[in-house]
């Protein structure tokens, strides 16, 4: 059998020869600064010890006044080849959310994640940018909320 596979590779260089950045591979995964992708996006850090060599993926926000409850970044979780009204909204979703107005000494983020039943994934705990752990009852400011505190 004839073996078309093909990958599609994105290189860069500046004075020097370019070198590999980016690649497509023939079975559709993508690898940044990896030549061998093992998941459907795979990026890698450089070799050597530390958080320096660690592979990075940034979300962010193009907002110039980002204020209070401004989401800074999210991933989604959702079944899109599903059938039905419930099965093709967002299931679950991990979101920054921005606990004050951003200024040159403030930068206070919430980390909340949010899961689903039978409805669009809605909040149901956070990381408060103090670091406490709120459990959200149904009602976001319920006095039934409850915080684990670490420290």
């Amino acid at each position: 059998a004839d073996n078309n596979a093909t990958e599609l590779v994105f290189a860069t260089g500046a004075s020097e020869a370019a070198a590999e950045q980016m690649r497509i591979a023939s079975d559709g995964k993508i690898g940044v600064n990896c030549s061998d992708p093992g998941a459907q996006v795979d990026i890698r850090g450089d070799a050597g010890t530390g958080t320096a060599t660690a592979g990075v993926l940034r979300l962010s926000t193009a907002e110039t006044t980002v204020v209070d409850a401004d989401q800074l970044g999210r991933i989604e979780f959702i079944a899109p080849k599903e059938t039905g009204a419930d099965a093709l909204l967002v299931a679950a979703s991990i979101y920054a959310e921005a606990d004050a107005t951003f200024s040159a000494t403030e930068n206070s983020t919430d980390l909340v994640f949010a899961t689903g039943i039978s409805e669009a994934a809605s909040e149901k705990m956070r990381i408060t940018s103090g670091g406490q752990i709120v459990e959200r009852g149904s009602a976001f400011h319920s006095s039934t909320n409850r915080a684990l505190v670490f420290g």
